[in-house]
């Protein structure tokens, strides 16, 4: 009989066991993300010309991570994107546009909806039962002459103006944000995060430079509102200076690098971004080897590894002996394989080869480039070789403008690696782009500043190099 009941709980026991793990096993460890007729763009048009805005259309956020998720990959039609959860709960940051924008928040098992048929109805909604009201934010939608406004308007009182619509704005938002979550309609942890996100928006424009309290929150360092709020505060607090010059404003990269890096204020999560941002930021205007000196800096300080390899593989530091040579010129594929302009020369000998200068942040070039898919249809059949190259510093950039403009099946759409250092770019004078250089069919370079792809000339110069 005794033997019977051990029997007994030991078979219940195990059962327990298998329902137990049964259960845990069962338990969602990712959420879900559909996207129709998501046709995203990076452009604003104001009138005939357009600006190219940065940025990635889908950005998978961890609030206690710096390593978030871009995906920039889409059908267009019908997209599902399994998000993975390394946190409670993630953040997805959505751009259709430069105009339209929104940040969702998910649950491990959610499954979210968001259709972009009619844009001036965008549906957003949940398919699992478990929500709220109030868990989807309203998706946010700009005019273009607001935009103008907040991008390009340097005139001090349309800024104030602009500020004091924002901050009106942001109030009503928190208001409503409250009353959803006095009335039970929000999720508890979206209403604090979501909320947490409006501090430190309000924060980063009001705040005392002396009070350290806010540099060591490190499980927001995923949230671009606290981010944003530490730069302001190091900006201030360090009198970091603006450079201007006569194309552009900047702020000084360096030295907030400098006095980050010699500080012990920060969290560690905090000061890993501060670096990792001012790196990021000072390869557009300060020398390769500023950027390089303190990059091994960082390199040397941080613990997180992640953020070192993303700059290392981003701006091509294991290529670091290449962007010194002077004699060849050298470019890299989107796989990273190298090649030199030599080597283009010689393998496509007999063709006539059109080089088109460009990058991914030259409005004027991306805005040509549609003449030359048509003028490289026209010559599909005949010896000639379009060769793209860009003289990007950010292999990222160029890599999603090299898809965004259709040249990544293009086997000679390359990056130049050692641009402006190559001889070859200094007696070429090759200073500002769009630029465009034309070989005869011995390599030859003919014309070092050939006419752009929309110019009937440069179709007469075509013919008379094929006849020959």
């Amino acid at each position: 009989m005794k033997r019977f009941l051990f029997l007994t709980i030991v078979l219940l026991l195990c059962s327990s066991c298998e329902k137990e793990q049964k259960t845990s096993i069962e338990q969602p460890t990712h959420s879900v993300l559909i996207l129709k007729n998501f046709n995203p763009t990076n452009r604003v048009y104001f009138g005939k010309s357009y600006v190219v805005i940065p940025y990635s259309p889908i950005s998978i956020i961890n609030p206690y991570s710096l390593n978030s998720q871009d995906i920039t990959d889409f059908n267009n039609q019908s997209d599902t994107i399994r998000i993975e959860h390394s946190s409670d709960f993630m953040l997805a940051g959505v751009n259709y546009s430069p105009l339209i924008s929104n940040t969702y928040y998910f649950r491990a098992g959610d499954t979210l909806v968001v259709d972009f048929s009619d844009l001036n109805n965008i549906k957003e909604y949940y398919l699992n039962k478990n929500v709220f009201f109030g868990d989807v934010p309203p998706i946010f939608k700009k005019d273009t002459l607001a935009y103008k406004s907040e991008f390009f308007d340097y005139d001090k009182e349309s800024i104030k103006k602009r500020k004091e619509e924002d901050s009106l704005k942001q109030e009503i938002s928190v208001r409503n944000l409250e009353s959803l979550h006095k009335t039970k309609q929000i999720y508890e942890p979206f209403y604090k995060i979501r909320k947490q996100r409006f501090e430190y928006s309000r924060k980063a424009n009001n705040f005392n430079a002396n009070d350290i309290t806010y540099l060591k929150k490190d499980t927001l360092i995923g949230l671009s509102e606290y981010q944003y709020f530490l730069r302001e505060f190091t900006k201030k607090k360090f009198d970091i200076k603006t450079i201007k010059t006569t194309n552009s404003v900047y702020l000084d990269y360096k030295t907030a690098f400098d006095s980050v890096y010699q500080s012990d204020i920060y969290g560690e999560k905090a000061k890993n971004y501060l670096l990792f941002h001012y790196l990021d930021q000072m390869t557009q205007d300060f020398s390769y080897n500023d950027f390089k000196e303190r990059f091994y800096k960082f390199k040397q300080s941080t613990k997180d590894t992640t953020l070192v390899s993303f700059l290392e593989d981003k701006y091509l530091l294991n290529f670091s002996d290449l962007k010194k040579e002077t004699q060849e010129i050298y470019f890299i594929n989107s796989q990273k394989q190298k090649q030199t302009l030599s080597q283009i020369l010689e393998y496509n000998r007999g063709k006539v080869i059109y080089v088109d200068f460009w990058a991914s942040w030259c409005a004027p070039c991306r805005a040509l480039m549609p003449a030359s898919k048509e003028l490289h249809t026209q010559y599909k059949d005949k010896d000639v070789v379009f060769l793209y190259l860009s003289i990007d510093n950010d292999f990222t950039k160029w890599q999603k403008a090299n898809r965004d403009e259709g040249l990544s099946q293009n086997r000679f759409s390359l990056l130049a690696v050692n641009y402006p250092n190559a001889d070859f770019y200094k007696e070429l004078n090759l200073r500002s782009i769009p630029r465009y250089l034309l070989y005869d069919k011995e390599g030859n370079l003919v014309h070092n500043n050939a006419p752009s792809p929309d110019s009937d000339i440069l179709r007469e110069t075509l013919n008379q190099l094929l006849e020959k």
